[in-house]
């Protein structure tokens, strides 16, 4: 119902290269804890021994990670494509230089097997909310943090 790119958010004046999500093994890396985001940095770069752990550093908010970002203590903030855009708007000084679906598959609901008429009133409110815009709004009012 919900599915969102992933971004990768540096300050206006990097000057580095990022065309593939792996570019970002050579910089200074944050994400916020418990996101997919930290997930995939540690899955995919650290487990698999790509980047050193040092080169990680999480954040209880997003924001926080952008104050790091502001300040140089990190080059790139790894986020939902959302709050990064959020970000900008709200801290200004910040790029978006990549976007990427690290995981794929939209965010689900699950519902009782076999209940059609369920299934078919929860898409039909579904589909009206994304229509009017009202899931766009929640993700920006929630994701952004």
């Amino acid at each position: 119902y919900y599915t969102s790119q992933d971004a990768f958010l540096v300050a206006e004046g990097f000057t580095g290269t990022i065309t593939d999500p792996a570019d970002i093994v050579q910089y200074k890396i944050g994400v916020q804890s418990g996101t997919v985001q930290d997930d995939w940095v540690t899955t995919e770069l650290i487990e698999t021994g790509l980047m050193p752990e040092s080169k990680l550093s999480r954040y209880e908010r997003v924001d926080q990670a952008a104050l790091d970002l502001q300040a140089g203590r990190i080059d790139v903030l790894v986020a939902d494509s959302v709050p990064a855009q959020a970000l900008i708007k709200q801290f200004g000084g910040f790029k978006i230089v990549y976007e990427v679906q690290l995981y794929t598959g939209p965010i689900n609901i699950v519902l009782p097997e076999g209940d059609k008429a369920l299934r078919d009133e929860v898409n039909k409110i579904i589909k009206q909310l994304q229509d009017e815009g009202f899931i766009d709004q929640l993700a920006v009012k929630y994701f952004s943090k």
